[in-house]
């Protein structure tokens, strides 16, 4: 459809015409659709793009709007072409829903999205104003990773040019996940504790937990969710409520929990901490009451020493026999 900007780098001995660009003409092709060039500076002029059909196109100048020239072959005149594509246009997204904290891979469906274009770093996706590089699948998909942004809905679209963009643009809802909540906030490294999180804008199905490194887990629904809370945009977002299972981890210490969904994991988290195994290696007495009651000393095995959760007694439980 034409429209398209384009900077033209002049060759060394054009300097002098580019100096005064008031009577420089473009045309692309051999057409009669010749239009006023820009001056940028002493090397570099700005064409508008003329109306034409698919496929490349040479680029030639004119002082006096008659005799045309730029493009007569060689080195510089390989480079002084322009091609002519069909325009480009978003319709659906996979998924439609990102996490305003960036990072989350979603893939364009629509048409007239260019191979060529990728492969000279020019094929773009826009989504509120920040363009990113984008991955060519097919002339009807690309994929790009959502910057970070402001929660809410934005629009998505895509340039085959890094300038033009597709008129047609597909919605983007935006939203911000929190985690706010992890109870027990400890375990052993072995794994198997069964924690509750709770988190504001994560969705109400499909979540899964991330503890750390380790592979993103299952989750099941568990606590009650709520409202009262706000997301980016100032909208009530509502309070999810699922439960874990923390896996085995090779050390201790704390790691973050994170909650993934379908349209990634989570950048705010919560923290777990995990703690060695404790073992008791006498007991002082070793012997009291049926009725209970006896305060019991125990004394912890040297592995338990390095285990953490020996240091903060607050919240470490006895139990004696299996009830």
């Amino acid at each position: 459809r034409g429209g398209a900007r384009v900077a033209v780098a002049l060759a060394a001995a054009s300097s002098g015409a580019g100096r005064d660009a008031s009577t420089v003409r473009c045309r692309m092709g051999n057409g009669s659709g010749a239009v006023l060039a820009r001056r940028v500076d002493g090397a570099q002029l700005e064409c508008a793009a003329a109306a034409r059909g698919l496929g490349a196109a040479r680029v030639t100048f004119s002082v006096n709007a008659r005799q045309y020239g730029g493009a007569e072959g060689g080195a510089a005149g390989a480079a002084a072409r322009f091609t002519y594509q069909p325009a480009a246009a978003v319709s659906w997204l996979v998924p439609a829903r990102a996490l305003a904290e960036g990072g989350t891979v979603v893939t364009a469906h629509g048409s007239g999205f260019s191979s060529a274009s990728e492969a000279a770093g020019y094929l773009l996706c826009r989504v509120g104003g920040a363009a990113r590089r984008a991955r060519w699948a097919s002339g009807r998909a690309l994929s790009c990773a959502v910057g970070r942004a402001r929660a809410g809905e934005a629009r998505l679209e895509a340039s085959n040019n890094a300038r033009e963009y597709s008129a047609d643009a597909a919605r983007l809802q935006l939203a911000s996940v929190r985690v706010l909540d992890v109870q027990p906030w400890s375990g052993p490294r072995r794994g198997a504790t069964v924690v509750g999180v709770r988190a504001a804008g994560a969705p109400a199905r499909g979540v899964r937990c991330a503890f750390g490194e380790a592979p993103v887990g299952g989750a099941w629904a568990g606590w009650r969710g709520g409202a009262g809370l706000a997301d980016g945009a100032g909208r009530a977002a509502s309070v999810v409520g699922v439960r874990c299972v923390s896996p085995a981890s090779a050390v201790t210490g704390w790691v973050g929990v994170q909650l993934a969904g379908p349209a990634g994991v989570a950048s705010s988290g919560g923290s777990f901490h995990y703690h060695g195994a404790l073992a008791a290696a006498g007991l002082s007495p070793p012997l009291g009451p049926e009725r209970g009651g006896t305060r019991v000393a125990v004394a912890l095995a040297a592995a338990s020493s390095g285990a953490g959760a020996g240091r903060d007694a607050s919240t470490v439980r006895c139990r004696m026999g299996n009830g």
